[in-house]
């Protein structure tokens, strides 16, 4: 029987900037609980505005950020965009049965994840929610139905562009 891996190191993409002006870019991440979805409903400031849920649900899954002492919705609320979302889909993809995370070597990596999302968004419209939560392999197979119908169209209108796949 496998041990099960509950906590996961990442890199932030840019990193949070202390008070003194330090870098902090390591982050060490734990799996959720159901109190990490069930507490920050209960919190005032998710009342006032849903958005603030991410928030505090990332904030008590980080368990490390660099050298700081402790991460709080404060320091979470500071990060800089990219390295929120960031979190964000790093949660979602650690806490998905069956994660990629499993099989780090099976994992696709940020930046193509990115890609896949840009892609499907742009085509598809649909929104960043929607897609970050989408299992990896379902959103493969959108990307590739909408790359093959961009490639028919494209073929009968006599034009050659690659597919995002082939990127």
């Amino acid at each position: 029987m496998g041990i099960l891996q509950t906590e996961y190191e990442f890199t932030l993409p840019r990193g949070y900037v202390d008070a003194e002006g330090n870098l902090h870019r390591k982050v060490l991440m734990r799996l959720a609980t159901a109190e990490d979805e069930i507490r920050p409903k209960k919190d005032p400031r998710v009342r006032n505005n849903e958005h603030f849920f991410d928030v505090i649900f990332i904030a008590r899954v980080v368990t490390k950020l660099g050298s700081l002492p402790r991460v709080n919705t404060d320091i979470i609320s500071k990060l800089f965009l990219e390295d929120f979302h960031f979190l964000k889909a790093k949660a979602v993809e650690i806490n998905q049965p069956g994660s990629p995370m499993e099989n780090q070597e099976e994992s696709p990596g940020w930046d193509h994840i990115y890609k896949e999302i840009t892609y499907l968004a742009y085509f598809l419209h649909w929104d960043y929610q929607t897609l970050i939560h989408m299992d990896h392999r379902e959103r493969q197979k959108w990307v590739g139905e909408v790359s093959d119908l961009h490639a028919r169209m494209n073929q009968s209108q006599g034009k050659k562009e690659k597919s995002i796949l082939e990127m």
